[in-house]
């Protein structure tokens, strides 16, 4: 499965508490995912490398685009059978 790929300033993000410390979160799509992994601009390959491993291994993941890089995120229903 192919990764959504979405500006960030088209979703809405929140920090959340999770086994002993917060992370983030965002709502997409009527979704909620939480961020695994940040990039730096440069490093776009490495976060669409990411984003194309975890849809294809069948988690559902997003790619959001900032000035200031990329964040790939999983689908929190998933988190349940992963240790993302």
């Amino acid at each position: 499965m192919m990764p959504f790929v979405v500006k960030e300033e088209a979703v809405r993000t929140f920090n959340f508490y999770l086994n002993g410390s917060v992370r983030q979160g965002m709502v997409c799509q009527n979704k909620l995912y939480k961020l695994v992994s940040s990039f730096e601009p440069d490093d776009c390959p490495r976060a669409y490398a990411l984003g194309w491993s975890l849809g294809c291994g069948g988690t559902p993941a997003v790619i959001t685009l900032t000035e200031q890089g990329y964040g790939v995120w999983v689908d929190l229903r998933s988190h349940a059978q992963s240790s993302f």
